[in-house]
């Protein structure tokens, strides 16, 4: 196939007109990498983008804790480092050739003549743009959730999980409510409050980025044990229950790897709870010799 045909037949240049095709077909080149060679490092200066012709490429984010995590596959009729050639600045990823691959390379310069000059390509390219980091700050985080994770696992874990807005103040669950779900934290800040004795709702603790949400419904049948709600604007993916039972089948180590992140959690939340508890010394000192002190003792005692 022709440059233009395969520039066309990707989902983000495919709407253009034939005049900005023959712009880009002019200016684009052909690239060959052999299997294992790096088309492009994290923090190599971002002045092209790629449309994969043939092969697959895979694309790798860095960890401090978990080193290079593999975060998507990219294949023919795709593209790879749009994102930066538009924000501009260092490369955020590495890529590498999975298979002997033939790419077509977009100079920075045309990219940004067609991004200029044709809004309905700019709103699709934003659409992809934010789509593409939604599903790298969840591929960042899955692994930290069940461990070292195969790319078929990760694709799977995208696959079925929904993406949900909570907006601040809003509630994600009551306590009592039944647990039929899990979240992952994406971004943003939730809070969990519990009931007191008076019904009144108690800030016990908070969930930040990363953190799993409601995942003891994976292990129990009981109601929900606190109510969850926005501290900020935040951005969850929801995982039904009965549908990562059937995952879990397939996969039962990540079970595994999620009650020893329970049991972490609930050690952690033992250990704060016993840190919290302390014996505190109350000394009373009467004003003057004829102070009521015993009886003041005895009401402050039973106050207490």
């Amino acid at each position: 196939m022709e440059i233009k045909d395969i520039i066309r037949s990707t989902s983000l240049f495919g709407s253009l007109p034939d005049s900005c095709l023959d712009h880009l077909s002019q200016t684009g080149e052909w690239k060959t990498y052999e299997a294992g060679e790096t088309v492009f490092r994290l923090g190599d200066p971002s002045d092209s983008m790629y449309v994969v012709a043939e092969g697959e490429l895979d694309v790798f984010i860095s960890e401090e804790t978990e080193g290079e995590i593999p975060v998507n596959t990219i294949g023919p009729k795709d593209v790879v480092g749009e994102i930066q050639l538009l924000t501009g600045g260092e490369r955020l990823a590495t890529v590498r050739s999975r298979q002997n691959s033939r790419l077509i390379r977009v100079r920075k310069d045309a990219f940004e003549k067609i991004a200029e000059a044709e809004l309905d390509f700019a709103q699709k390219l934003n659409e992809i743009i934010l789509e593409r980091i939604k599903r790298n700050q969840l591929t960042s985080i899955l692994p930290k959730i069940f461990g070292s994770l195969e790319p078929s696992q990760v694709e799977r874990l995208e696959s079925l999980a929904d993406w949900v807005q909570l907006p601040q103040g809003d509630v994600l669950f009551q306590e009592g409510d039944e647990g039929d779900s899990f979240y992952v934290l994406v971004s943003g800040l939730l809070g969990i409050s519990v009931k007191d004795p008076n019904g009144d709702s108690i800030l016990i603790n908070r969930i930040k980025y990363g953190e799993v949400v409601g995942d003891m419904a994976l292990l129990s049948e009981e109601p929900r044990s606190g109510t969850i709600h926005a501290v900020r604007d935040a951005e969850l993916v929801l995982y039904h229950k009965d549908e990562f039972f059937r995952f879990l089948e397939q996969y039962p180590k990540l079970l595994l790897q999620i009650t020893r992140l329970i049991v972490a959690r609930l050690r952690q939340s033992m250990s704060q709870n016993f840190n919290n508890t302390h014996t505190s010394f109350i000394t009373l000192v009467p004003a003057s010799s004829n102070a009521p002190l015993a009886e003041f003792s005895t009401k402050l005692n039973k106050a207490l």
